[in-house]
């Protein structure tokens, strides 16, 4: 099995057009979250993320489309080797995709479709493989670096590009306003007074590959697993992200001392951050640090688990561990280790988590190579 290096990278988000720019607000306590009055997303103002400079915008292309060409020409240019077009696989990850199109009339947009959506990205870019396309909720984006570390690991890819991306729109602001989760001010992930989340939009980009080339992270793929609880609610127990936590641990033979910190999904609503405080205690994992980047970029939906992905493994270069804002006072079943500062300390290994919809659950962990 080969091992699996992060060659490059991007993020376009609110809080910049780079990896480096949204790590640098992010450490300095930035949020892109703010009040949205705009009846173009919904008819009553809502806190959200919303991306306003639009130097990405490329001609006849959708406003989602162009934030996964921008966020992907930006990490191609900035990758440690070439990119194979004839070889390299492109894997996009969303849950909506180009939702906003079936504004535009009573006939079905072509556009709309995922497929559609991920060929079109491919064409651009002239790669050959046929692209893949990874729509499963809130976890959309760890699945998909997952897929990409497992395809390298086996010899079928020498490089896979993932990138993820979701965009904010009255279809999405009201599902979650539905079902009452939308918090009424800047969302506070864990902690006691938490109301809901903030809708975020934004687009992230890892380039993976077979070789090292001045690369100091490696990707160990993970587990998805399902607790079939329900179509919305997660599991009551926290048995589906606990059996994706620790068969991922298991198949790296590392132990939960070896985690050094877990940025986890830490929505902000009642049910999430209970779930998951629950199975990091069956991990026996509550003990450690554990921070949360929803109050940084809102909820991005198929775009977080990329996004958040990129945040960690830059911390983890930085040997800091990162607040997760908002947070003050415990609020879950079982006391968990939040991040209420960010503090120095020597990191090698992080693990990631994602749970979403439908009852789905990931995790993938990335380690320094040394």
């Amino acid at each position: 099995m080969k091992d699996v290096y992060i060659t490059g990278s991007n993020i376009v988000s609110p809080l910049g057009m780079t990896t480096q720019e949204n790590y640098s607000k992010v450490k300095k306590g930035v949020s892109g979250i703010d009040q949205i009055d705009d009846r173009h997303y919904y008819p009553s103002a809502f806190y959200g993320s919303l991306i306003t400079d639009n130097q990405f915008l490329v001609q006849e292309h959708s406003r989602l489309e162009s934030m996964f060409i921008h966020s992907i020409q930006t990490a191609i240019d900035e990758n440690t080797e070439p990119i194979d077009k004839e070889n390299c696989l492109l894997i996009l990850s969303t849950t909506k995709g180009n939702i906003d199109l079936l504004d535009e009339g009573d006939e079905i947009h072509k556009d709309v479709f995922l497929g559609t959506l991920s060929e079109k990205i491919n064409a651009h870019f002239g790669f050959k493989k046929n692209p893949m396309m990874v729509s499963n909720a809130c976890i959309s984006g760890v699945m998909a670096i997952n897929m990409a570390a497992r395809y390298i690991e086996t010899g079928k890819y020498s490089q896979v590009i993932v990138s993820g991306g979701d965009i904010i729109t009255e279809f999405v602001v009201s599902g979650f306003s539905s079902l009452m989760a939308l918090s009424a001010g800047h969302c506070r992930p864990y902690d006691k007074e938490r109301d809901g989340i903030n809708i975020g939009e934004a687009c992230a980009t890892i380039i993976m590959s077979g070789a090292n080339t001045n690369s100091s992270v490696k990707v160990l793929a993970g587990f998805t697993s399902n607790d079939a609880n329900h179509i919305s609610g997660p599991s009551r127990t926290g048995d589906g992200l606990y059996n994706s936590i620790s068969k991922s641990l298991e198949d790296h033979k590392i132990s939960t001392r070896e985690i050094d910190f877990i940025n986890a999904h830490g929505t902000a609503t009642a049910f999430n951050d209970d779930m998951e405080s629950k199975a990091f205690k069956l991990a026996e994992l509550d003990h450690t640090p554990v921070n949360s980047f929803k109050s940084y970029f809102g909820h991005t939906l198929g775009a977080a688990g990329v996004i958040e992905s990129i945040i960690s493994v830059e911390s983890m270069k930085d040997n800091c561990l990162i607040k997760s804002l908002g947070f003050k006072q415990n609020g879950t079943t079982f006391d968990l280790n939040v991040i209420g500062e960010n503090c120095n300390k020597n990191v090698t290994t992080v693990l990631k988590t994602a749970s979403g919809f439908g009852g789905c659950n990931a995790a993938v962990i990335f380690q320094k190579d040394e």
